[in-house]
Formats: C-alpha cells, structure tokens, sequence
C-alpha cells in the first residue's frame, strides 16, 4: 500500500478545532456532575488503562492487552 500524504484545508482544520472544543466542553460538564470520590476512581481507572495500554500486546501492532478476561487479544484492523 503506499501512502499519500496531504494537508488540511482551512475549512478542515476549523471543523478539527470546532469538534475538539465541543468535546472538551461536553467532557467537562460530564465530569463536572461528578463528586470528588467518583472523580478519584476515574482518574485512578484512567490511568490504569492508560498504563495497560502503553505495552504492546502480542498478535501485532494493533492488539491490545485482554482486559476484559476474554480468551485472546483483540486485533484491531
């Protein structure tokens, strides 16, 4: 396969920028909504599943670790 590579238009990059702001902001008001201790547990589990992801997991470049028990990792694409 070979891969071409391109840039973004204006118009694109101002669609990019648009959705990441509402997502940040809706992300915002969802954590807003939480309490402190449900805060806590979210970051703790987020940076769990950051670390998890951070090691390569066998079957190729998009596998990813088992973490839901099941019999093999997922592959992805």
């Amino acid at each position: 396969m070979e891969w071409k590579v391109s840039t973004a238009t204006d118009s694109g990059l101002r669609l990019v920028a648009a959705v990441t702001a509402r997502r940040r902001a809706e992300t915002a008001a969802a954590l807003a909504r939480l309490g402190p201790a449900e805060r806590a547990v979210l970051v703790g589990a987020l940076g769990a599943f950051t670390a998890a992801g951070a090691q390569p997991a066998e079957g190729g470049p998009h596998a990813f670790p088992d973490l839901l028990g099941c019999a093999g990792p997922y592959v992805l694409g």
